[in-house]
């Protein structure tokens, strides 16, 4: 039996199976997940690629209930965040009073947008990791608050950090003429935003594939400005 067919029999289980709108939540979860690789086909009145199969998946989640995964859409901007959402009944959003999502613009503009009433709240396993990767010592606060997430690995300690600036560096060894910390402020500043260009963690160029993204991206910048 064919995976299309296995596929398509229990979607139509699930469907029967499953009520039109899930319960209240007080506590959202949202998250991105990659699934396989995108597809894109050439719209030749515009000339621009246009995306077909995106390779990422956004998932929502009751954290407070035991309601699981409440449903999975694909693609990862804004747009799709808003208008799953916007097809929860009205008293459903209004039950929601705290939204957790890692440190991701698209989730955060797309909750304040229909969620303005809910707290953010950044799950501790992105906040770690984001202070794990630029500090070498732990701070005194992230101890108290959540001791149970961080592993002591001394003799892998470095690797992150290092792994993390290796591209930096890289770019940095010609440019060792940097004689004041406003300089470097700059070059780290756009070299961070590039980096989280390329990784799609801006509303810009998002449908755009990975190798043009850069260049799409600073089109709707110069439009934009």
């Amino acid at each position: 039996m064919s995976w299309p067919v296995v596929s398509a029999a229990f979607t139509a289980h699930a469907a029967g199976a499953l009520p039109d709108q899930p319960e209240t939540v007080e506590v959202l979860g949202i998250d991105e997940i990659r699934r396989g690789r995108p597809k894109w086909v050439l719209d030749e009145a515009t000339g621009t690629w246009q995306t077909t199969v995106d390779r990422w998946h956004v998932g929502f989640c009751d954290l407070s209930g035991g309601q699981g995964l409440l449903g999975q859409v694909e693609g990862r901007t804004a747009q799709v965040v808003i208008d799953w959402l916007h097809g929860r009944a009205e008293q459903w959003r209004d039950a929601v009073r705290y939204v957790a999502i890692d440190m991701c613009t698209i989730f955060k503009s797309a909750v304040r947008q229909v969620l303005p009433h809910a707290q953010l709240v950044v799950d501790h396993f992105h906040l770690v990791q984001g202070r794990s990767s630029t500090c070498s010592s732990r701070p005194a606060v992230l101890d108290e608050l959540i001791p149970q997430a961080w592993h002591h690995v001394e003799q892998y300690a470095n690797n992150p950090i290092e792994a993390d600036h290796s591209q930096l560096k890289q770019r940095l060894r010609p440019m060792r003429g940097l004689r004041t910390d406003k300089t470097a402020q700059v070059i780290v500043a756009g070299h961070a935003f590039m980096q989280n260009l390329r990784r799609g963690h801006y509303e810009l160029a998002v449908d755009a594939p990975p190798a043009t993204r850069v260049a799409a991206a600073f089109t709707e910048l110069a439009q934009a400005i």
